[in-house]
């Protein structure tokens, strides 16, 4: 019918000039940007977990690092994501915390006239490991990272200023992490506006100037 040949031809338009304005886009947003792809950087957050451990009533803190790795990925179509290993991070803790530990039992059964193993049993753990993934647990390392640093979200780009929003409610305009690309590198520079900490975003003021590289 006219009616049925008339809605087969409305259609058909449609499909065209949805074609035409895909064309006319270029496709993604920042397709073939020297920027699109994965970056990456370890962040030093011995102090951090030296003050964690302290709190925890164990002292002789040596001049050892850690660090925990950064990812961010920036898609051609503008989204971008920034995650953490957290994984990682806390077996790396637990490998770093252990020897502090370890001469904490010494010194104290010395003291004491205690065996290592018998002044273990004292705190009622059956072995090393065991009280030293209690004390991991209590002590929690992944919140020295839930700061509001990883999330998914969008981002823009002025010259060769990169700013990277989240997308969550809790987010606004000045909850941005900015990047400068300099010399094949991103460098974080600014976090956040001037007025608002936003996220606990300031805590990243540490990291300024980090340099992130490509993987």
């Amino acid at each position: 019918s006219m009616k049925k040949t008339l809605t087969v031809f409305i259609l058909a338009a449609a499909m065209m000039l949805s074609c035409v304005v895909l064309a006319a886009c270029g496709g993604p947003k920042y397709a073939g940007k020297d920027f699109v792809g994965k970056w990456e950087a370890s962040l030093n957050v011995t102090s951090a977990v030296n003050r964690m451990i302290a709190d925890l009533g164990i002292d002789n803190i040596d001049d050892g690092k850690i660090f925990v790795t950064m990812t961010l990925n920036l898609n051609e179509d503008g989204t971008c994501a920034i995650d953490l290993d957290n994984e990682g991070f806390v077996s790396n803790v637990r490998d770093y915390m252990s020897p502090f530990l370890k001469k904490y039992v010494e010194n104290l059964s010395s003291a004491m006239g205690l065996s290592f193993d018998s002044m273990i049993r004292v705190w009622n753990y059956e072995s090393f490991d065991s009280m030293l993934d209690s004390k991991l647990a209590e002590m929690d390392p992944a919140k020295i990272l839930d700061k509001g640093l990883e999330r998914s979200g969008q981002y823009e780009v002025d010259g060769n200023m990169i700013y990277v929003y989240g997308t969550g409610e809790e987010n606004t305009e000045s909850d941005f992490i900015k990047y400068s690309m300099e010399n094949g590198s991103l460098m974080i520079v600014k976090v956040g506006d001037d007025d608002g900490e936003g996220m606990g975003l300031k805590y990243l003021e540490q990291f300024l100037a980090i340099t992130m590289n490509r993987k």
